[in-house]
């Protein structure tokens, strides 16, 4: 619009009359005719074309063009800050896009910062088990493609939220951001989270789902033998072709080839020999995802400590649990009446933890009970002494604060822990082996202290009355944990990969498997046999989502992250260089 008036004065000059004085001459016929000038010299002009007045024009469209600051689309990053988050999970892993949708999510990050111009501020975050964050905000991008190259990808599922959250901190009071989402959108809404300022975008990875995946594998005793249960299920969008192989201690026991709609569930059920130990199913398919393709079951139970916490909710008691590989570990605020003492049948669980709940007898062989039995509350309870038990073995109790504590009757057991009020931690060996605590972890320090796993750890160690297996199965990510017995440390290797694990505080722990295979794990003279087996329901199916739902709004997707150029200056500069025409163009009529 406002060029409109810019023209309209141009035009008018060059529509106005001439202002001349008038000067008496001896004779006319001296002076030759000046058609052009009498034309200038009335009021007004009839327009005619000029190559002065088109440029000049010109000039001042592009001018008032330039005013209106233009800019262009390209790709890119914009805004002072972008934070990219990269997802990392298992089906990322899908081979739908060559050579994986990780990779290919990879590769757009790079272009990505191979755009930025020095005015961006970048950030790139892994959603991995853990968020990572590669590099913090910066404008280096030569370094920003150097620290690229150390990504990877985990067979598991991944918090993207708690990786949204942590975007949202490193861009938290910049005027202008943005949160791109690099992923195939396979995980769970995303609820608690508040972007502030910033802008969320997604970017879709990902072009169909075609997948065949184990769901389930074990085997149990019968009259007629030992039983093996194998199944599988097309988790995609396409019919696909699928070979179930069933082998026991490495041995093929049984193999089918099955059409799989949509969907359908490939079943089978199969003797095997009774002294076998370990049971593998593999899959044959031309599907997109390898890592849940092969399960591993044991077939004793020998192994396997099974656990149930009767608890409001304790976390660290319940990663403390979890740090040994043996147990499965279930949590309830009551005690199931299938578990109770006076109830039929046997009991599913070798400890019952009792966690600041009302106790009852039970039928499990080992009982935890945290909370005193005694009379009375005490205040700060002091500690006065203790007695050599393995269950105490590399705890150390002296520097743990209590805020209360109700002391334990002098029948609860052994004590082998005493404060200078009464008794601090008692068992009672048995058909029953029962442990007491006078006092609930959460109104304590010891939690926060090495001691509390180790002392968990060692009441493992009793409850399972024999020593760990040479086999384990174990999910991809799980951190677990070994006796070191008299070794200092311990050697893990998978595939080519080599890595010396320190005892601490007289066990081995395990965190460094994050993806699926065969693993070997050696503690002094003995050798474990480690398989990560990858099963979960969620990541197997692989459609690529169109959209995210975070804190309950959906983000689209967008097929590239556009930024937008400013080009006024391109503009202006040739509305300057159409000036110098006009004025080279006025000199050359002169």
């Amino acid at each position: 619009m406002w060029f409109l008036p810019a023209a309209g004065a141009i035009v008018l000059l060059y529509m106005l009359r001439m202002r001349r004085k008038d000067v008496v001459v001896p004779a006319s016929f001296l002076w030759p005719e000046k058609p052009e000038e009498i034309r200038a010299n009335a009021p007004f002009q009839k327009l005619r074309f000029s190559w002065l007045l088109l440029v000049q024009l010109l000039a001042a469209l592009f001018l008032v063009f330039a005013l209106m600051r233009p800019q262009l689309a390209s790709q890119g990053l914009g805004g002072s800050a972008t934070v990219i988050v990269l997802d990392a999970s298992a089906s990322m892993g899908a081979t739908d896009v060559a050579p994986d949708r990780f990779s290919e999510a990879v590769a757009r990050a790079r272009e990505l910062l191979r755009r930025t111009t020095p005015s961006d501020q970048v950030a790139l975050i892994e959603a991995g088990p853990t968020p990572r964050v590669i590099f913090p905000l910066s404008n280096d991008s030569a370094s920003q493609l150097r620290a690229l190259e150390d990504v990877r990808r985990y067979d598991m599922p991944v918090d993207v939220g708690e990786s949204l959250r942590l975007a949202a901190e490193l861009v938290a009071g910049q005027s202008s951001s943005r949160i791109i989402v690099l992923s195939d959108g396979v995980f769970p809404e995303v609820k608690d989270f508040a972007a502030g300022s910033s802008s969320v975008e997604f970017e879709k990875v990902g072009a169909r789902s075609r997948n065949v995946a184990m769901e389930s594998l074990g085997s149990t005793r019968t009259n007629q033998g030992r039983l093996l249960y194998a199944a599988a299920r097309n988790t995609g969008k396409e019919p696909v072709e699928a070979t179930l192989t069933l082998k026991a201690d490495g041995a093929v026991v049984d193999s089918m080839k099955q059409a799989l709609a949509p969907g359908q569930l490939l079943e089978r059920t199969i003797k095997v020999p009774v002294d076998a130990q370990a049971f593998t199913a593999e899959l044959a398919a031309t599907d997109d995802l390898v890592a849940d393709n092969r399960l591993v079951s044991l077939a004793s139970d020998r192994q396997m400590i099974r656990v149930l916490l009767v608890s409001p909710g304790n976390l660290f008691l319940e990663r403390a649990v979890a740090l040994d590989a043996r147990v499965v570990a279930d949590v309830a605020g009551t005690v199931p009446d299938q578990e109770r003492r006076e109830t039929p049948g046997e009991g599913a669980y070798d400890l019952v933890v009792f966690d600041g709940t009302p106790e009852v007898p039970v039928k499990a062989k080992a009982v935890l009970v945290f909370g005193g039995n005694g009379e009375g509350i005490v205040k700060e309870p002091q500690w006065a002494g203790r007695e050599a038990s393995p269950l105490l073995e590399g705890v150390d109790l002296d520097g743990v604060y209590v805020a209360e504590a109700a002391p334990l009757a002098r029948d609860a057991g052994r004590v082998i822990a005493q404060f200078k009020n009464g008794a601090a931690i008692t068992e009672r060996k048995g058909e029953q082996y029962v442990v007491r605590v006078g006092f609930a972890p959460l109104a304590s320090d010891w939690p926060l202290t090495p001691g509390f796993p180790i002392f968990i750890a060692n009441l493992l160690d009793e409850v399972s009355g024999e020593a760990v297996g040479d086999q384990l199965v174990v999910s991809p990510g799980r951190t677990f944990g070994f006796p070191a017995g008299e070794a200092t440390s311990a050697v893990l290797k998978t595939g080519t990969t080599q890595t010396t694990i320190p005892a601490v505080d007289g066990r081995i722990v395990v965190s460094q498997i994050d993806r699926v295979g065969a693993s070997t794990l050696t503690i002094g003279k003995n050798n474990y046999e480690i398989s990560a087996v990858f099963r979960d329901k969620f990541e197997s199916e692989l459609a690529p989502k169109d959209g995210l739902v975070i804190a309950g709004t959906t983000v689209e997707n967008k097929s590239n992250s556009v930024r937008w150029g400013e080009v006024w200056r391109w503009v202006a500069l040739l509305a300057i260089s159409l000036l110098v025409l006009e004025w080279w163009l006025y000199g050359r009529k002169s």
